[in-house]
Order: structure tokens, then sequence, then C-alpha cells
């Protein structure tokens, strides 16, 4: 996987296994004012691909989550269950509110 930054400077990442494409950031940057992640290589974030569809970069909880899961919910052998701190998504609101 490689990331391309173009003139405009957005955020474009492809991968050639299943031809995904990044399109931007949903929120602001994880590191944004100095935070500090978690994890020394990665952060939680959510992201836009090209097709519209969404992508989130967060710890997979799905052997702990299942167990949990409300009745009419389903988790299938190709998904996961992913957590993110609430405070990216909070974060992230004003540009998810723009999608609409």
């Amino acid at each position: 996987m490689f990331g391309i930054r173009n003139k405009s400077s957005d955020f474009r990442t492809t991968s050639t296994i299943m031809n995904i494409i990044v399109k931007r950031r949903i929120g602001p940057d994880p590191h944004e004012g100095g935070r500090q992640s978690s994890s020394s290589s990665g952060c939680p974030d959510i992201l836009e691909l090209d097709s519209g569809d969404f992508a989130i970069i967060g710890q997979d909880i799905t052997a702990a989550a299942i167990p949990a899961l409300p009745s009419s919910a389903g988790c299938a052998a190709e998904e996961r269950v992913i957590r993110i701190p609430r405070e990216i998504l909070l974060r992230a609101k004003g540009d998810i509110a723009r999608l609409a």
C-alpha cells in the first residue's frame, strides 16, 4: 500500500489487493495539536473511500464483542467489530454532517 499526496493536498491511498482508493480522512488528523495515540505503529482513524464507503482503523474487538451483540446483529466470518475511541467519532461529527 502506498500514499499519494497530490498538488491540492488531498490524501489518497491505493492498494493493489482490492483496488481500494482512500479519498480522504473524515475528521481531523488524530495527531493534530500534538495528540498522542496509544500505539506506536498506528492510530484510530475514519477514512472515506473513493466508492463512497468508509474504512475504520481501530482495535479489532470481534472475539470479545460477538457474545455481547444484540440478537438482531451478526458478524460474518469476513467482518470485524472495530472499536474506535469516542473522541475520534465526535471530532469527525462536522465532516460526517457535511457528507449527507
